[in-house]
């Protein structure tokens, strides 16, 4: 990347970023599309007025030629200008997708959290002679993003994957137990507590349990005392009744084996 790229580049990421690879599309591609436009629009209409077919020297004067070679000039600079700008821009946190069309700019923003894999397509031999090839970025979701014959897919997918790793293991590390996830949060809760003046919600009591199940993984009780009092009667109450049901039901049985002795 050349100090003009960064320059003329720059105006399309954030003020606080910085550009660390520009992407193109391979130099064939538009080789391609100006060979073709050369022999279409001007060896062959060249030819035909050098023949002179159908007297077209008598119709058309120098005026005409000069006209008409000035619009296929400014074809030419479109299209050059249109492939020199069909890029992917990779800053530190960003994947970046530009397309500009008919005097506009579009652009796709991609964090790199939000790419799931990356895929090289080349469709011929020839294409992975001269090395172009699709690069395909699937992202969350049915999205992808495309970077139809680029240059140097290789290096493309080296650096993409340099990129993503970073971000992929600070992503795996909430890949945990939705148990771990929750003492982790009340931790967060307790200390953002007592780190802001909050020390009067929190009892010595919670932050010794808090500590328990922190090491030991057992569950925090946050009953009050007169909570736990109106329970524990409430347990005491019905395992009475069940007792006293228990042994009405052993002394019938007793009086039926009773009874058929």
């Amino acid at each position: 990347m050349n100090r003009f790229q960064s320059l003329f580049f720059a105006s399309y990421i954030a003020p606080d970023e910085e550009i660390q690879h520009i992407f193109h599309r391979h130099f064939f591609v538009i080789v391609e599309d100006i060979v073709l436009w050369l022999f279409f629009a001007l060896f062959i209409p060249g030819f035909l007025y050098y023949l002179n077919i159908f007297q077209i020297q008598w119709v058309i004067s120098m005026w005409h030629i000069y006209g008409y070679l000035f619009i296929i000039y400014g074809i030419f600079i479109y299209k050059i200008f249109d492939w020199y700008t069909d890029v992917w821009i990779l800053t530190k946190e960003t994947l970046i997708d530009l397309r500009w069309k008919f005097f506009t700019s579009n652009l796709v923003i991609i964090p790199f959290e939000k790419i799931e894999w990356m895929e090289v397509r080349t469709y011929s031999w020839i294409y992975s002679v001269l090395g172009i090839s699709d690069i395909v970025v699937k992202l969350l979701g049915n999205e992808s993003l495309i970077l139809r014959n680029a240059s140097q897919p290789t290096d493309v997918i080296h650096a993409l994957q340099e990129a993503v790793k970073p971000h992929k293991k600070e992503h795996s590390k909430d890949d945990r137990e939705p148990f771990d996830i929750l003492v982790d949060t009340l931790s967060d809760v307790v200390k953002w507590h007592l780190v802001t003046g909050g020390k009067q919600y929190i009892t010595k009591d919670y932050v010794e349990k808090l500590d328990e199940t922190l090491t030991h993984g057992k569950p925090i009780d946050l009953r009050t005392d007169n909570e736990k009092i109106v329970i524990e009667n409430w347990k005491q109450k019905y395992t009475q009744k069940d007792d006293e049901h228990t042994d009405s039901e052993n002394h019938w049985d007793k009086h039926n084996d009773e009874h058929h002795h």
